[in-house]
């Protein structure tokens, strides 16, 4: 007889003693059907471990994906006992997250709704600015665009072949009294177009002045009958996710590797312990299953503690 069939009838004697016939007969069927799922899910567990196994195809390791070795599982251990240390405080620090972000939310609304009216106190008033420049702009425009004038380019070609017909008269000697009155009223005539002419040179060149010193005072001007423009407020940060997202973050921190490579190795350790060392849902590479079998002790012991702490598994 093994010793677990004379445990068995040992513990089937003594309920009968204990109980009377008909409670041990109910009892002992009870223990005997435990004992036949026992050995039953035994039988499948040698069954399996019998089987050819071949894992899936290993990811490929990169800087996110990290190759699993006893050097990262010593890492990885150390994560395991951070969150464990820090299991029961997880909740209430994310607590006093939650409370926190909530406050800064209700805050964060308000500074909303007030920025809401000064930017639309800014932009009304910035319009009625950028109304006024355009005004100042157009009649600059308008300024340079009448100096543009065919009669005066006209008049100025009239008057350059008057000089020149004079020119040639006083070459020939004429010079009786038409000629003069002919060569006084150009002399006029000459005067008045360089006066003309300094003027528009004035309007072009006040009217791109304006324009330029508009364009490099723009900005303080608008400072000046606006205000500086509201900045929009910012939203505040949401906490974790969960506690158990504190608990991954102490862990990481204590592993020595970011948050992401903390998560990826650690499901994919988890995958293994779960399916009892022989992975079906994940790739793993030889090397990194060899390297988790020699640590299987160390891992099962990290396991236990972190259920028996609350951690998330």
């Amino acid at each position: 007889m093994s010793p677990f069939s004379r445990v068995t009838t040992v513990c089937a004697v003594v309920l009968a003693q204990v109980l009377g016939p008909g409670a041990a007969s109910a009892q002992i069927g009870g223990l005997m059907n435990k004992a036949k799922q026992a050995a039953n899910k035994e039988a499948e567990a040698k069954v399996e471990q019998a089987l050819p196994y071949t894992p899936l195809p290993a990811p490929e390791f990169d800087e996110r994906v990290l190759e699993i070795t006893d050097g990262r599982l010593d890492q990885l251990l150390r994560g395991f006992d951070a969150e464990v240390a820090y299991a029961k405080k997880a909740p209430t620090e994310y607590d006093e997250q939650m409370k926190a972000w909530e406050r800064d939310r209700a805050t964060y609304d308000k500074a909303v709704e007030a920025y809401g009216k000064e930017d639309q106190k800014y932009s009304d008033c910035k319009a009625r600015f950028d109304s006024t420049e355009q005004v100042a702009s157009d009649a600059d425009e308008k300024a340079l665009t009448d100096l543009d004038d065919d009669a005066w380019d006209a008049y100025i070609e009239a008057l350059a072949v008057r000089g020149e017909k004079i020119a040639r008269d006083i070459e020939a000697g004429k010079n009786d009294p038409a000629s003069l009155r002919e060569r006084e009223q150009y002399q006029r005539d000459v005067a008045a177009m360089q006066v003309e002419q300094q003027r528009r040179m004035q309007v072009a060149m006040g009217t791109s002045g304006a324009a330029r010193q508009r364009a490099r005072t723009e900005d303080a001007r608008l400072v000046q009958a606006c205000g500086v423009e509201p900045a929009a407020p910012t939203a505040p940060m949401s906490p974790m996710t969960s506690p158990e997202g504190i608990l991954s973050s102490k862990g990481a921190v204590a592993a020595e590797l970011t948050a992401e490579q903390y998560a990826i190795i650690r499901e994919r350790v988890m995958a293994w312990q779960e399916d009892d060392g022989r992975p079906r849902r994940m790739g793993f590479s030889q090397g990194e299953l060899a390297a988790l079998d020699a640590r299987s002790a160390d891992l099962k012991k990290a396991f236990d503690r972190m259920r028996k702490a609350g951690v998330p598994l």
